[in-house]
């Protein structure tokens, strides 16, 4: 199809049930979101409901990398670039020092034309690579070193991959030509990639954040699988419902927004962002576009407080670095680290010279250069206490 694209992403579909989530059971009470509503703000610090790594990535001339975080497992951080390159990094967790750069962008069978996706298996010595326009997933050992490769489900596009569990990913599955009918959460074997399990959510009508406008089509930058814990939140953007699925399949409902997406003439879509004990984030953003700029999807970020139950309008900052925002619009990663964020030398420099820098975060800047790579903020779930 024709078209012009601007910052395209993700194309989705889905489901419009209530909070009760029919016959599917429940793990947790349901909350309900109102979209439009005006919430009072509240800040909030990363510190109080995370433990916090800093970890600096070393920089050498094989090593110099944008800091887009991929992955983070036990001991490993991988990063890739903006444009391209093929380039993938794997850096020391503790250290940040660098290990191995992989590069295998190519048009072989064992090779890929972007590494859209890029998921480290400790357990099982492997790193998989999602190729999203070659619509296959290729898996190397640790080293680099081909191990096999497979196709996508039915031809289909895997718009997120993450880990499941030891022996599955979790893929968000989306149809050739934008048939998003048929797109759907899938479980599949890391093996040979055939289908475990398809999560349908059924729905009665679509409705995508996808704007488009003669042969303009937009898509902003969102996500549908969020870690949270031991499971993970389902997004489908046509539904008034966000699912919970857990670690041992059952699906549950887990929050209900008003009004409905369908009743909406300029329609606000709400996503979870990050699952704490206390807190659910949550983010909306509006179907909204000015054509003069290209500039839109204006988006809040909400919290819901479980313990006094109430919403608020959320900011979330680091007490290690003065008027510093966390952004919840990063990649999911997994259950025990659910994002990450990466910290530009250039900006560290700077904020240090002003002052805005104190603890573990200074110490690193202290001994920094503004065109070193960045710092990975890693944020880790609390372990639970004694």
């Amino acid at each position: 199809m024709k078209g012009k694209f601007v910052s395209a992403f993700v194309l989705l579909s889905t489901l419009l049930i209530g909070c009760d989530g029919g016959s599917q059971p429940q793990t947790d009470a349901c909350i309900t979101v109102d979209v439009t509503a005006d919430y009072p703000e509240k800040e909030l610090y990363i510190q109080d409901m995370a433990d916090v790594e800093y970890v600096p990535l070393e920089t050498t001339d094989t090593f110099i990398t944008h800091g887009i975080v991929k992955g983070v497992s036990k001991s490993l951080i991988v990063t890739t670039n903006w444009g391209g390159s093929g380039d993938i990094f794997l850096f020391d967790r503790s250290t940040g020092k660098g290990i191995r750069k992989i590069n295998h962008k190519g048009q072989s069978g064992q090779e890929y034309v972007s590494a859209t996706e890029v998921l480290p298996d400790e357990e099982r010595n492997e790193l998989f690579v999602m190729d999203y326009s070659a619509r296959k997933i290729l898996v190397y050992d640790l080293e680099g070193h081909f191990k096999r490769t497979f196709k996508t489900l039915d031809s289909t596009y895997y718009t997120e991959v993450l880990n499941y569990d030891k022996a599955h990913l979790l893929c968000y599955k989306q149809p050739a030509e934008g048939d998003n009918e048929r797109a759907s959460h899938i479980l599949i074997s890391k093996e040979d990639g055939s289908l475990v399990k398809e999560i349908s959510i059924p729905f009665r009508k679509l409705a995508t954040p996808v704007f488009t406008q003669g042969e303009l089509s937009i898509t902003p930058i969102y996500y549908l699988t969020v870690p949270a814990q031991a499971d993970f939140i389902l997004t489908k953007t046509s539904a008034d419902t966000i699912y919970r699925y857990t670690s041992d399949g059952v699906l549950a409902s887990f929050i209900a927004r008003t009004p409905s997406i369908h009743e909406m003439e300029t329609q606000v879509f709400l996503y979870p962002t990050w699952v704490t004990d206390r807190y659910i984030f949550m983010r909306t953003q509006k179907k909204e576009v000015d054509l003069k700029t290209f500039k839109g999807f204006p988006s809040t970020d909400l919290v819901y407080d479980k313990q006094d139950r109430s919403i608020s309008q959320s900011r979330l900052g680091f007490r290690d670095f003065e008027d510093k925002w966390f952004d919840l619009s990063s990649q999911p990663l997994n259950p025990e680290v659910p994002f990450c964020q990466s910290l530009a030398a250039d900006e560290l420099v700077e904020a240090n010279k002003e002052g805005k820098l104190q603890g573990k975060l200074k110490e690193i800047v202290d001994k920094m250069d503004e065109d070193d790579n960045p710092v990975i903020v890693i944020i880790r779930c609390k372990s639970p206490r004694p």
